[in-house]
Formats: structure tokens, sequence, C-alpha cells
């Protein structure tokens, strides 16, 4: 899989976001044995919220792709066997 890279602005970071495979974030966070709601707690959106984009239904956008950026981060930094 492929790996999520450090980006230097709001705008490649939200870009960076919405071409991660949604596959990475379910097997990241599945990895770290985090529950959909777990995530959707701390980003404070609907369980279904982010099992649409673990399902490429649809992106997150704006503060939330920068916030769900950021967790995916902090898993593969806790598991990089996912993010390779």
């Amino acid at each position: 899989m492929r790996s999520i890279r450090p980006t230097s602005s709001r705008s490649a970071a939200i870009s960076e976001c919405r071409v991660i495979a949604p596959v990475l974030g379910e097997a990241l966070r599945r990895s770290a044995g985090l529950s959909l709601r777990d995530i959707a707690r701390d980003l404070r959106v609907s369980s279904q919220t982010v099992f649409k984009w673990e399902k490429g239904i649809n992106r997150p956008s704006g503060d939330h792709a920068l916030a769900y950026l950021e967790i995916l981060r902090g898993l593969e930094s806790l598991h990089p066997e996912e993010g390779e």
C-alpha cells in the first residue's frame, strides 16, 4: 500500500487526503484496534460518514480532510507495515 507523505500546506494536505486509497484508512484503523465510532467521535462526524470515506463512496473535505489525514498519519506511525 501507499505511504502517507508529509505535506507543507493546507491545500496539499487536503489533496493528499483525497488521493489516499480508502482501504488504507480502514486497514490502519483496524490494525490499531479502533472502531468506526472511535474515529468518528474524534472527528465529530457520524460512523456512517467514516464508513463512506473508507469505502470510497465519499471523500472528506476541508477541516475534516485535514483532521482525518492527521489521524491516519498517527496510525501509520504506530503501524507502518499497513502504510506500505
